[in-house]
């Protein structure tokens, strides 16, 4: 989520290791003007396609009463928004503060309380779908950006924030078997029906999926890049409840250990499709098949500044491989952008793309508190880093 315009590659996400104790009161939450605006942003239903320009309204706005410029960019026909503090040197590297402000659909059922209503509970806790993936992230860059500007301090490099409108619409290294069998009445018992062969490719992957398990649990924990994670995440067919369908369509999302061959995996897949038929085919919704990483050492000034100012903060960092960032792949894959994902989340549980997702109202303002800090230090690094 933290891009650096420069010619370096990263490949890390920071996970916060020690806790941090904040002092604030239910009352402090619901008239702080941040804490206002993550609910407004996290009230827009941006899992909806169509609701995507409602984003950009909100960024625009959030632009115009911080001071930055604001432009949009239509590249794929979805909307990109950039908002920019001029630096004092802007030939310069800049630095791209990125997030996305679309989210996953949620199961409203399944939730305590509405996944659109930015509710905070008795605990501080702000519930809320986006409310870790990725919209307070957002948020805290324009507020420590907010009072940067207010507090009249000066950045060398130019600042960018970015706010993608699909990294959840796009999806990342998913295949799509479309499997073709003997279809027919719903009363008979037809042979190489198109079921029987999406049972054989279920339990092919749910075996290669316990391998992978086995290697997780034997790993260093955080250690997330040394197994290859495999889920069925959809499953479409049928026509009517009283004909075999002939056709049935699984997507699986397959995200690479860093030690897997690319090739190796696609060849993995091919003999699985040669046992589903011959009209049977594959497709990948999304293919990478490289992503690069820089070492994260002394020979990284980016990152040693990102290392040094959370250390001062008492905040312990360990650098782990972390697959589900699709945006930073592209940034480092096509265009040479290094970009380490970082978000101060901690002592709270995984709730990204689950059901109840929230962010401890505390978290989120010593967000904000760190941003500050990092913002600082990375547009202000001398001009041979």
């Amino acid at each position: 989520m933290l891009g650096f315009v420069y010619h370096l590659y990263v490949l890390v996400s920071v996970v916060l290791c020690n806790p941090i104790h904040y002092n604030y009161t239910l009352k402090d939450f619901n008239n702080n003007p941040a804490v206002k605006k993550l609910q407004e942003y996290i009230t827009i239903d941006s899992s909806r396609v169509e609701n995507i320009e409602l984003v950009v309204d909100f960024w625009k706005r959030q632009a115009a009463d911080v001071g930055l410029s604001f432009a949009v960019y239509r590249p794929a026909v979805l909307p990109v928004c950039v908002l920019t503090l001029i630096g004092r040197q802007p030939d310069l590297p800049s630095i791209m503060l990125n997030h996305h402000g679309d989210v996953v659909p949620a199961y409203h059922s399944m939730w305590k309380y509405p996944p659109y209503s930015a509710h905070i509970d008795e605990n501080g806790d702000l519930y809320g779908r986006g409310a870790q993936d990725t919209k307070s992230v957002g948020i805290q860059y324009i507020e420590a950006v907010r009072r940067l500007i207010k507090n009249n301090v000066t950045l060398e490099r130019t600042l960018h924030l970015t706010v993608m409108p699909d990294e959840e619409y796009g999806g990342s290294k998913e295949v799509r078997f479309n499997i073709i069998g003997q279809g027919g009445h719903g009363s008979s018992l037809v042979n190489g029906s198109a079921i029987e062969k999406v049972q054989y490719l279920l339990n092919t992957a749910l075996e290669f999926r316990k391998e992978q398990l086995k290697i997780r649990d034997a790993a260093t924990k955080l250690d997330y890049g040394s197994y290859t994670t495999i889920n069925v995440n959809m499953i479409e067919g049928g026509i009517a409840p009283n004909v075999i369908p002939k056709n049935i369509s699984v997507v699986m999302d397959i995200r690479l250990a860093t030690s897997v061959n690319a090739a190796d995996v696609q060849a993995m897949l091919v003999s699985w499709l040669s046992n589903l038929g011959d009209d049977s085919t594959m497709e990948f919704i999304r293919l990478d098949e490289r992503s690069p990483a820089t070492a994260v050492d002394s020979t990284n000034p980016f990152w040693i500044a990102m290392k040094d100012t959370l250390n001062n903060r008492g905040i312990t960092v360990t650098p782990v491989v972390l697959p589900a960032t699709s945006d930073m792949l592209v940034l480092r894959e096509k265009f040479s952008i290094p970009a380490i994902g970082f978000a101060p989340r901690n002592n709270m549980k995984n709730k990204i793309h689950d059901a109840n997702e929230y962010i401890p109202v505390s978290n989120f303002l010593k967000g904000i508190d760190i941003y500050y800090d990092l913002i600082q230090k990375l547009a202000n690094l001398s001009q041979n880093s």
